[in-house]
């Protein structure tokens, strides 16, 4: 078994790496157009204001002065959180509800504040947009340089063999190393915030300074581009690393032990990558940004395999079928698509990538699922985090029936502490219905009237505690305690009085009446009949 020439393995591994900078295009555009989005929101919110307040197209500096230091109610916060809603990643949302949930944010704010908040939410906005884009580009970058990789070197070596699917905690470990001191999204709140500095100058100064609505624009769509430029170089570089880690991995598995440093040499090459073209290193020592890619920012090296006669040895091995004992080749025709079918497509099911995507970008939602549905169903279902990802994305028969009985599950419990702070409000509201609606079943008819209306007051005010307790949505809870409190067996019997005209013994009849019927208005928000 002979090797190829060098040349080969080189323009391989060129074309490689320019496959990965070809597929960080797409994520670059998704980027952009979030900086796009977002510098136009932010140029409305100024054109608002010159619409209703400038004289001529302009603005004094006294005028502007005046204007920006307006008292504005901290009501129009609220508007701000709208634009919260839609953003996907839960660090970005709870950091930015946080900010907005200050004490300092309590009181009045100045029109000039709400401008400022208006563009930090929107670079943050920017923020997540990059994040999504990158994680699910950066996830496919490592699948796809794993797999080609091994294709590559199974094709120049003219032998065949399975290989191992790349490992989901594989594919995480390399997606959150921070190899050059700070993980990616570290770096991408880090520029949105520069961003949202430069900005909230620009806007400001242009105010003071009496400028026009069309510099403004101008200097803003100026800090946009520098802001694109920034992400661009982030992602591309990024992509060098993960392609690269990923490539590590594929050596690893064909049992190679070391690699050699490939630089793009043209005029754009940088000094340190020339130095390190052609050297050889081992796989096990291999440390981005010192010996492996990338080296700097816009790097765009990579590496090749180096074939000594021990690892020819290794994969010639590896390459004998399990039962007849015999080697196979790759043929010479062969394309990636076709060795991909063959080696991972049926030997892992053509889902498993996806899978294992869903697996990463899912990890933080899935960890608060798999608390919730262990609160619900106790031992029934897998009591490890990683068993609950088994049936979760490979067991689709039996997820979906938990799915499908998880409310009725949840409504037949009676409330416990494990259930506090893990449920949306439908659900909360459903679990509150239905143990409402037995509350008349409960009743001891041996009582007295009265001592049942005690019963169903107490019983009430009981589902009610227990269901705020149980919301995910703190904030709303508490808000609910203070707007619609639990009242006191006498509170209740006189507002039965006072509004009704009833006398107390007709009070009772009705709160015994009443205390399985819910808010309609309340349902009909959540779409429940009844």
């Amino acid at each position: 078994m002979k090797a190829r020439t060098n040349s080969y393995w080189e323009k391989r591994a060129t074309e490689r790496m320019a496959g990965y900078e070809k597929g960080s295009e797409q994520t670059i555009s998704i980027v952009s157009k979030a900086y796009d989005k977002a510098v136009k929101d932010i140029e409305n919110e100024i054109d608002k204001i010159f619409s209703k307040f400038a004289k001529d197209g302009k603005l004094t500096p006294d005028d502007a002065k005046a204007l920006l230091n307006r008292r504005e109610s901290a009501k129009v916060l609220d508007a701000i959180r709208g634009n919260i809603k839609g953003i996907k990643d839960p660090d970005i949302k709870r950091k930015l509800l946080n900010r907005l949930n200050a004490p300092a944010y309590k009181a009045r704010l100045t029109r000039l504040q709400v401008l400022k908040e208006q563009v930090y939410i929107q670079s943050k906005i920017i923020a997540d947009a990059e994040i999504q884009a990158s994680s699910l580009g950066y996830i496919d970058t490592i699948n796809e340089a794993y797999y080609r990789n091994l294709f590559d070197i199974q094709k120049g070596l003219g032998l065949g063999f399975n290989v191992a699917a790349m490992p989901a905690r594989t594919i995480e470990t390399i997606l959150k190393n921070p190899w050059s001191g700070e993980h990616f999204s570290s770096r991408v709140w880090k520029n949105t915030d520069v961003l949202a500095e430069k900005i909230t100058e620009v806007v400001t100064a242009g105010f003071q300074s009496g400028a026009g609505i069309r510099k403004m624009t101008l200097e803003l769509e100026n800090m946009s581009n520098l802001g694109k430029m920034a992400a661009a170089r982030l992602v591309r570089t990024e992509t060098t690393y993960m392609a690269n880690a990923a490539e590590m991995e594929s050596y690893k598995e064909a049992e190679i032990e070391e690699y050699i440093y490939i630089a793009t040499l043209d005029n754009r090459t940088s000094e340190v990558c020339q130095e390190h073209d052609k050297q050889r290193y081992k796989v096990k020592d291999a440390v981005p940004g010192k010996n492996m890619p990338p080296l700097h920012p816009w790097c765009r090296s990579t590496t090749r395999a180096y074939f000594s006669d021990i690892d020819l040895q290794s994969i010639g091995r590896r390459a004998r079928n399990p039962e007849t004992g015999k080697t196979y080749l790759v043929p010479g025709d062969m394309d990636y698509g076709q060795w991909y079918e063959k080696h991972v497509v049926n030997q892992y099911g053509k889902d498993q990538a996806d899978v294992m995507k869903n697996k990463i970008l899912n990890k933080v939602s899935d960890q608060k699922l798999y608390v919730k549905y262990k609160a619900i169903y106790g031992q029934e279902i897998p009591q490890s985090f990683e068993k609950f990802l088994e049936l979760k994305y490979n067991k689709v028969k039996e997820w979906n029936d938990l799915k499908d009985r998880k409310q009725e599950r949840l409504n037949s419990l009676d409330y416990n502490p494990s259930l506090k702070g893990l449920f949306g409000d439908l659900e909360t509201r459903l679990w509150y219905i239905s143990h409402d609606k037995n509350i008349v079943n409960l009743l001891d008819s041996d009582k007295d009237i009265k001592d049942r209306a005690m019963e169903a007051h107490s019983l009430r005010n009981k589902y009610r505690s227990e269901a705020r307790l149980m919301m995910q949505n703190r904030k709303k809870a508490e808000e609910l305690d203070i707007i619609k409190p639990n009242l006191t067996f006498e509170e209740l019997v006189q507002d039965k009085i006072d509004k009704k005209g009833l006398t107390k013994d007709q009070a009772y009849y009705d709160i015994i009446n009443t205390a399985g019927k819910t808010n309609k208005e309340v349902n009909s928000k959540f779409n429940i009949e009844g």
